[in-house]
């Protein structure tokens, strides 16, 4: 019954695991302008000077500082641009990364190995930044924990998105790919020939689902607790396979419940602003400092000597995303 199912790197020919920088803490920042800041450091500064002032005392063994700026340079930057020039120069290639579950965070993307990035992933990630895309993060299995590696990104992802344990590197899987011309960009679909014949065959000409459709369907089921529960001991050792229903009704209602979980984890949802959730307590609600959670039970989780957040069902504080 199981293997009747496809699998999901049966349906999706292009994927990888997420980039590796070599240098996290460098090359990935809380914001654009921040990252924007390393990068024309690296243009204009002394290396010297930039190791004293981003506190870089050496190298790692996968990152190095000169590859570095030898890629950054070989992407169009050099200290003799105007500030303009070479701010704009980098804006356009300063991207969002999903760097940890809910966790957007920015980088500047080249797609060349061993340079500012160490491993860029250039075979999947360059199709999440040259347009509008989703992508699906599956793990490939899930021991010793019950399943639940999946989510959904529109961002590049790195390599820890949903390493909770050593070796759960969870690879992305696009849904369109980005083929450039001299008109721009022609976009197609990340299914297989097999895969597009099936669906061909399934469904009729007029009730035909499109390609989001399927990603709405495919992140409906791995969701479900009864598919978890039925295949618990198949899903400890590979991909995931997806069944498809006989039932054309059953495919259209899973993927409205698919639609509704992907714009709730991607925060586009419009019910994200129907809670009764607050937080209280004493101290600054702009920027928050979380030393430790703790659930009470009265409903809240207390981050710090001082705060808490009130109204979160147990339920809710126990329920996981990737």
């Amino acid at each position: 019954e199981y293997k009747s199912g496809w699998k999901i790197t049966d349906i999706f020919p292009i994927h990888s695991v997420g980039i590796m920088t070599g240098q996290d803490k460098l090359t990935i920042q809380d914001t654009p302008q921040k990252v924007a800041e390393i990068v024309e450091d690296l243009i204009l500064l002394p290396e010297a000077h930039f190791r004293k002032k981003h506190n870089l005392v050496k190298d790692k063994r996968q990152w190095a500082l000169k590859k570095a700026v030898y890629d950054l340079k070989d992407h169009g930057l050099n200290r003799n641009m105007t500030k303009s020039e070479l701010q704009h120069q980098i804006a356009r290639n300063v991207v969002s990364i999903l760097y940890r579950p809910f966790d957007k965070r920015y980088t500047f993307y080249t797609g060349k190995s061993r340079g500012f990035h160490e491993r860029p992933r250039g075979k999947a990630m360059k199709h999440m930044i040259k347009g509008d895309n989703l992508g699906l993060i599956i793990s490939r299995n899930s021991r010793p924990a019950p399943w639940r590696d999946i989510q959904i990104t529109e961002e590049i992802i790195e390599l820890g998105v949903m390493a909770t344990r050593p070796g759960n590197n969870a690879p992305i899987f696009p849904l369109f790919l980005f083929k450039e011309t001299k008109n721009g960009f022609i976009r197609k679909v990340n299914f297989s020939k097999e895969f597009k014949r099936f669906i061909e065959e399934k469904f009729s000409a007029n009730n035909k689902p499109s390609a989001k459709d399927i990603v709405f369907y495919i992140y409906a089921m791995l969701h479900s607790k009864e598919y978890r529960k039925r295949y618990e001991n198949f899903l400890k050792i590979d991909f995931p396979r997806i069944p498809f229903s006989r039932r054309s009704d059953l495919f259209y209602e899973l993927r409205e419940i698919g639609r509704e979980l992907i714009d709730l984890h991607l925060m586009k949802s419009e019910r994200l602003s129907e809670h009764n959730v607050r937080l209280l307590g004493n101290g600054n609600d702009t920027c928050i400092t979380i030393k430790r959670l703790h659930y009470t039970s009265n409903n809240r989780i207390r981050i710090n000597e001082k705060q808490y957040f009130e109204g979160v069902p147990r339920k809710v504080y126990e329920f996981y995303i990737g």
